[in-house]
């Protein structure tokens, strides 16, 4: 901190490095959105099947087929603590959730969506002003009479699964 004076004044000014590099006050909030999207979207990135829960791996080997892999998992996020555990395989969507019954110490496993690829459809991906904001999408998968939602999914993920999901509907 440097003192000057300047007509019976004393003045006082710190020295700062120059304005160059320097964020406008108004801009503050915008790449403070914009940190904490790139951050939600770096976090939730696509799972690795080892990484899972062991009772959630238990019960997708359970579901699979002998000629049957896992091409993609990814985590959507249903609530805040129990997110939809989503697996995608050369034959199906497999989605788990966790679920508890009347305590936080006693839970299950619920298979919210197992649906072939040859009963699927038409796939959508739908971003609303919410997922926007959060970096976020929903897959919309249509079977005969139902739409299953998987919500809250990354944006990046969301692309991926849709990629390998359209991919794998028969023509």
């Amino acid at each position: 901190m440097n003192l000057k004076t300047c007509d019976k004044h004393v003045v006082a000014s710190i020295e700062t490095p120059s304005d160059a590099g320097s964020i406008p006050a108004t801009s503050i909030f915008t790449q403070l959105f914009y940190f904490f999207r790139q951050y939600i979207d770096y976090n939730s990135d696509m799972a690795e099947f080892a990484n899972m829960p062991l009772r959630i791996q238990k019960i997708v080997r359970a579901h699979l087929c002998e000629d049957e892999h896992i091409c993609l998992c990814v985590l959507g996020r249903s609530n805040l603590l129990r997110p939809d555990f989503v697996f995608i395989t050369t034959r199906r969507v497999l989605v788990l959730d966790e679920r508890y019954m009347g305590s936080l110490a006693v839970s299950y496993t619920n298979v919210r969506c197992n649906v072939l690829f040859t009963e699927i459809r038409d796939v959508k991906l739908v971003r609303h002003f919410k997922h926007w904001l959060l970096s976020q999408a929903r897959l919309e998968i249509s079977v005969v009479r139902n739409i299953h939602w998987i919500d809250n999914i990354s944006f990046r993920s969301a692309r991926s699964a849709y990629a390998c999901i359209a991919k794998q509907l028969p023509k």
